[in-house]
């Protein structure tokens, strides 16, 4: 009769299903090697829901951007990434910090100032109420109707790029 079974991993008969050793504490922890990555995220709409897309680029270049971006993106902006693997208490962890963030960049679209908006609410369009109530809340002195529909806040510091 058989009392006991043996799994084995090799010719042995014998299996080591014992837990991996942890990765011992080196005697000196090396200082961090900071890896730098550029990405773009891409604000994009797809029918009445936004969302954003990250894309790895080489540089935090508007030609970088352009390569990317698709019908569906209505703006972008750029950051920058500073990333290492560092000793944390028993082990390496990945540790990651933005060190730069663009502006946002509209494509197209049309950017209206507040008293734009308010000429328009004039005229009892219930979008251009909310509109003008929204940019008073929020202390927004102009605003962007996307390419794709969208409205968002422009800022002082965004950029607008005009479509051809």
């Amino acid at each position: 009769m058989l009392d006991s079974l043996t799994v084995s991993d090799d010719d042995t008969g014998v299996s080591d299903l014992s837990t991996p050793e942890k990765p011992q504490r080196p005697k000196r922890v090396p200082a961090p090697k900071w890896k730098i990555t550029h990405h773009v995220n891409l604000m994009k709409q797809e029918g009445e829901r936004g969302f954003e897309d990250v894309v790895d680029i080489p540089e935090n270049s508007l030609d970088a951007a352009m390569a990317v971006v698709d019908e569906q993106t209505f703006g972008f902006f750029f950051y920058t990434m500073k990333t290492a693997h560092v000793w944390v208490e028993d082990d390496y962890c990945a540790v990651g910090q933005t060190v730069d963030v663009s502006p946002k960049h509209y494509i197209g679209g049309e950017v209206f100032a507040i008293d734009s908006i308010k000429a328009l609410a004039l005229d009892g369009d219930k979008t251009y109420n909310d509109l003008l109530f929204m940019m008073f809340r929020n202390d927004y002195s102009h605003i962007i109707q996307t390419r794709t529909g969208f409205w968002q806040p422009f800022l002082e510091e965004d950029v607008h790029i005009r479509e051809d």
